[in-house]
């Protein structure tokens, strides 16, 4: 049985053992139940391991599994970065042996870093950069010892594939956002190509992995399995009290065309409400120069001073595959209008009309502008949209994250047990 036989079995599916159930189906048909058929011993032999598999309890043989993270380039201290961190954080702290190496263009200025966790820096761009990643990839022993490695960015996935790697190591890539640039995001040669070699580049894995079922359609990868993502500290605040003085609006994302942040400004124009922005990019420039007088920028602010002062988010963006910084503001009680984009939406809003009132298209200013204004003015409504968000997000754990990792990365190891004994 060829390992590509076996990795294109990989039905779309969540990490439970249904996939080890529809595998098991196809091996073994019923055609073959009580016949002498001379391959039947083989079949039913492997059928029953992957029944033994389909409940797997909590003695993992991925528990001792050593394990890197591999995000780079990151240019920016974004969702993927504190995710990267959060999660050998949290496995850490479980006793797996995880670790993260991060590479980033120019100095980020990190700050406090996991233990476990490695940021280097490379300054060239392009082609050059290119190789003096693949350099570091190739040479780190970190990644020579792993068992298991987790890809967390589109260039990972590409130079990986061209490390010879051996079938020994298990790589999984998991995808966290855009796979490639959108029409009218990039040159199209250049997105083509692209989208082309990061294909390829998720062929070669063994596995690929989504947070949400967003952007599994988004990446048209229909064996994808959905990890769900989690964010550190949810589950451990309280829920806050609504405040019944005037909110402030808040957005939080990086200052590029693809978070839509003409939106915001458009919909505080409007309202003459205080707003703030937190991020950076390239259109901060742009932004700034043409922003309301009632909107205030405040640059990369960390949780604390982001969301303390907050009292309604605005999530704007046209496309997002999780959308870490909602789920933030919903652990904290924050009332909220999403952009039907956000992968994380239908996590947050499971109440229909809730969801029909608060996730909208991303185009329609005039019902964005509607549901602020019914928000900043209606302090009973604030409260029962922060509960349902804040109930809601408290599911989302970094501990649960983890866990899913955890399973997944068993699971592919017992496939791949299966190749060697067929």
């Amino acid at each position: 049985m060829s390992k590509r036989c076996v990795k294109h079995w990989n039905l779309p599916c969540h990490w439970t053992g249904q996939r080890f159930v529809r595998m098991r189906q196809s091996l073994m048909p019923a055609s073959l139940e009580g016949t002498s058929n001379p391959g039947q011993a083989v079949v039913l032999q492997t059928s029953k391991f992957l029944e033994s598999m389909t409940m797997p309890n909590d003695d993992f043989s991925s528990a001792g599994m050593k394990t890197i993270i591999i995000s780079a380039p990151l240019v920016t201290k974004g969702g993927v970065f504190r995710s990267t961190c959060e999660l050998v954080e949290s496995a850490r702290a479980q006793g797996l042996d995880w670790s993260a190496l991060i590479i980033t263009r120019g100095d980020l200025n990190p700050g406090r870093l996991p233990v476990g966790v490695d940021v280097r820096v490379v300054n060239q761009s392009g082609i050059r950069g290119l190789l003096e990643l693949r350099r570091i990839l190739s040479s780190s022993e970190t990644v020579g010892q792993a068992e298991a490695v987790i890809s967390m960015i589109p260039q990972t996935d590409m130079l990986l594939s061209t490390i010879n790697r051996g079938r020994k190591k298990i790589h999984v890539a998991f995808v966290r956002g855009a796979a490639w640039p959108r029409k009218g995001e990039s040159n199209e040669l250049r997105r083509r190509i692209w989208r082309l070699i990061e294909r390829w580049a998720l062929g070669q894995m063994d596995e690929v992995w989504t947070t949400t079922t967003v952007l599994r359609e988004e990446i048209e990868w229909s064996s994808a399995v959905i990890v769900p993502a989690g964010i550190a500290d949810i589950g451990s605040q309280e829920e806050p009290q609504v405040s019944f003085e005037p909110a402030n609006v808040v957005w939080a994302a990086r200052m590029s065309i693809d978070k839509n942040p003409h939106l915001f400004l458009n919909v505080l124009d409007e309202l003459k409400v205080p707003g703030f922005m937190y991020g950076d990019g390239e259109l901060r420039f742009e932004l700034e120069t043409s922003k309301p007088t009632n909107v205030t920028f405040g640059g990369w602010a960390d949780p604390l001073t982001l969301w303390d002062s907050a009292g309604i988010y605005l999530g704007t963006s046209f496309r997002e595959a999780f959308g870490r910084s909602a789920v933030e503001a919903a652990a904290r009680g924050l009332p909220m209008v999403l952009s039907n984009a956000f992968g994380a939406a239908p996590l947050l809003f499971t109440d229909p009309e809730l969801k029909d009132r608060f996730v909208l298209d991303p185009l329609e200013t005039d019902a964005w502008i509607r549901a602020t204004r019914e928000l900043s003015e209606d302090a009973m409504l604030r409260q029962r949209v922060g509960h349902h968000v804040w109930k809601n997000a408290n599911l989302l754990t970094i501990e649960k994250s983890v866990e899913a990792v955890r399973r997944r990365l068993h699971m592919i190891k017992d496939l791949n047990e299966i190749e060697k004994n067929v």
